[in-house]
């Protein structure tokens, strides 16, 4: 049978073929455990002697193994505390509001990362397993009034900020009003162009486009909002949770409050503080359900269309989220009335939250399928396989009825042949071609995250079991990401409107660990060198970002260390006849002649999966699915800090 990505070791699937396990060195010390890399057991071990610190070992816990879920993994950002994968939840019927049958990256990439450093240890090459240098937002700074850069900008240099806000980020958010916005612009200056007094509004609306501007590259091309100081996003964003955090926000809520949650939290996961981010929206939804957002307004109100959008980005921010950390959605559909809004004026951001609403419900059936406690992995992994095969067509449906009606044209992951319109993108509406995109782009994110789990590691068996229900999810999965990062490659070697948008990049990096993940348990399979080779493609789009978006950047450190952990495997796993020396991190190996070819799905999912298996080197991928079962198996366990590979 196989370990999915969030499954565990179960005794008794041992096979007698199987060698004796590899010896382990006695316990690492607590840096090198913090930080996934090898210890030697010294005392002190030479990684702490080189970094001047204590070494020091803890003794090792003796609490029982807890049982994870079969497709989440709970697990911290990079974030300080260390959070461990919560226990399963006792009823049969786990309540909705817990994305207990989705993917969250945060986990996946904890995984990842673990599975890595068991992989460098098996090498005989020398790799460095530490974390790869890459610049770490520093939390502290966003709210510390003493550091960081100051309020500078001028009365003119806000007016050409809230127009390129009206122009590029409105629609994807709808949730001002520009007549209500340029009215209180205009109360804050003085005649002589003085700033007389702040609006944590305004400060929201500027935070937010100061970043889009550094994400995008656009603050060195626009000659008016060039500047040598440092960026001043974090004086405005400071001074709107300054004044959003009085006591009259929390006893008398309004809309502009909730507002300015909303724009606070787009700032934060546009800064990869995703943590923050997600208690952030948090409050908001609490204030909305207060303000009974949540039941919708009277259609005499004259707010009800501005209200229901403000609900609706609430909810998906929320499940956005949730996702990204695997936290609880903190929304269940039964208890929301408020209608969707209307596609009139905003097309875009409606059929982007009628997505959300889809993948909610799918969350919310799959956390209520039922499970045995005495089921065997195998009989659980084909019981949740069936569950999202029956439940997926909420997907389908919107596919169907929003996205290709929307877009008029064929999807990327049913047709990657020369298209014209991908030509012609240069010359087309780059808002007509940037809210086609993102829908698409976020469809394929959402199935991704629904099918990612099903991507399974081999138990140390050396002719596995398959489960094809199973395989025809992980194999799906690697299509959607292939599509994902095909397209998004594409898009951007033809126009710059992708530049800049925080959520490409992440989708990107979602597709990114799909890939990596497909590869480390298929190395061989005949999808692998196709994937190997979109990984250099997303390599390639996270440096071609600006210097200043954080988020890209750390994504291309992060990945460069990723391939060269995958390019071991592979070179590890071949008979000893096959191999090579150790490949350059910057080009894909093992690529075919013609990669962007559309592989063939049709064949049968268990034959192309593991019909390598038999040339591999037999001693290897014994010791190879042992160290993998070790990870698995201690999985609950490890720990997930900001030492490890981040979420960019």
């Amino acid at each position: 049978m196989f370990y999915t990505f969030a499954s565990s070791s179960t005794p008794g699937d041992y096979s007698s073929q199987r060698k004796p396990k590899r010896s382990k060195v006695p316990r690492a010390c607590n840096y090198c455990r913090r930080h996934r890399v090898r210890c030697d057991a010294e005392s002190p071990c030479s990684r702490c002697v080189a970094n001047k610190i204590e070494c020091v070992v803890s003794p090792p816990s003796h609490r029982p193994l807890e049982s994870p879920q079969v497709s989440q993994s709970n697990s911290s950002p990079a974030q300080e505390e260390t959070i461990v994968p919560c226990a399963p939840v006792s009823s049969p019927i786990p309540p909705p509001s817990k994305p207990d049958n989705l993917d969250s990256t945060v986990g996946f990439m904890s995984k990842i990362n673990a599975i890595c450093s068991a992989i460098s240890q098996l090498s005989s090459d020398t790799i460095d397993d530490s974390p790869p240098p890459y610049p770490s937002p520093d939390g502290q700074l966003l709210l510390n009034a003493s550091r960081g850069s100051t309020t500078v900008l001028s009365k003119s240099q806000v007016e050409q900020l809230l127009g390129i806000y009206w122009m590029r980020c409105h629609s994807l958010a709808p949730i001002l009003d520009r007549a209500q916005v340029d009215a209180l612009f205009q109360t804050l200056w003085t005649s002589d162009g003085s700033e007389m007094q702040s609006s944590p509004l305004i400060d929201g609306v500027i935070a937010v486009c100061l970043n889009f501007l550094d994400n995008s590259g656009l603050n060195q091309r626009l000659l008016g909002l060039r500047r040598e100081q440092e960026d001043p996003s974090l004086a405005y964003f400071r001074r709107c949770v300054a004044a959003t955090n009085q006591y009259t926000a929390f006893a008398e809520p309004t809309l502009n409050c909730l507002q300015c949650y909303i724009l606070m939290t787009m700032y934060l996961l546009n800064a990869g503080e995703h943590q923050p981010a997600y208690n952030m929206i948090g409050l908001a939804l609490r204030i909305a359900q207060a303000l009974n957002l949540h039941h919708g307004v009277h259609d005499s109100d004259t707010d009800v269309n501005l209200a229901h959008r403000i609900w609706w980005t609430i909810v998906h921010l929320n499940y956005r989220c949730a996702r990204l950390l695997g936290r609880p959605i903190g929304v269940q559909l039964a208890e929301t009335s408020c209608p969707l809004p209307s596609t009139v004026g905003f097309a875009y951001h409606t059929r982007a939250i009628s997505l959300t609403k889809a993948s909610l419900s799918i969350a919310e059936a799959l956390s209520r399928h039922p499970t045995q406690p005495n089921e065997d992995r195998a009989t659980q992994v084909k019981s949740r396989a069936s569950a999202l095969s029956a439940e997926v067509h909420w997907l389908q449906e919107w596919r169907d009825e929003q996205l290709c009606p929307a877009i008029k044209r064929p999807l990327h992951v049913d047709d990657r042949g020369p298209h014209e319109w991908i030509l012609l993108a240069g010359n087309a509406s780059p808002s007509h071609v940037l809210h086609d995109v993102l829908l698409e782009l976020h469809y394929y994110d959402e199935i991704i995250g629904l099918h990612r789990p099903f991507i399974a590691f081999p138990n140390g068996l050396l002719y596995p079991q398959t489960i094809p229900q199973a395989n025809a999810h992980a194999t799906t999965a690697l299509k959607h990401a292939l599509a994902s990062v095909d397209l998004s490659h594409r898009i951007m070697s033809t126009t710059d409107v992708l530049y800049g948008c925080s959520e490409v990049y992440q989708w990107v990096w979602n597709s990114l660990l799909t890939l990596i993940g497909f590869v480390i348990a298929h190395p061989f399979c005949t999808y692998a060198p196709t994937a190997r080779y979109h990984t250099q493609l997303a390599l390639e789009i996270f440096t071609a970002a600006d210097a200043r978006n954080m988020v890209a950047v750390r994504a291309a450190a992060v990945t460069r260390s990723l391939c060269a952990k995958v390019d071991s495997l592979v070179q590890m796993l071949k008979p000893d006849g096959n191999r090579v020396a150790p490949p350059n991190v910057e080009k894909a190996t093992d690529v075919p002649e013609t990669p962007n070819t559309p592989i063939d799905f049709s064949q049968s999912n268990s034959d192309a999966l593991w019909s390598w298996i038999e040339s591999t080197d037999p001693d290897m991928w014994t010791a190879y699915s042992d160290g993998i079962t070790g990870v698995l198996a201690d999985f609950p366990n490890l720990p997930f800090d900001n030492d490890g590979f981040p979420l960019p």
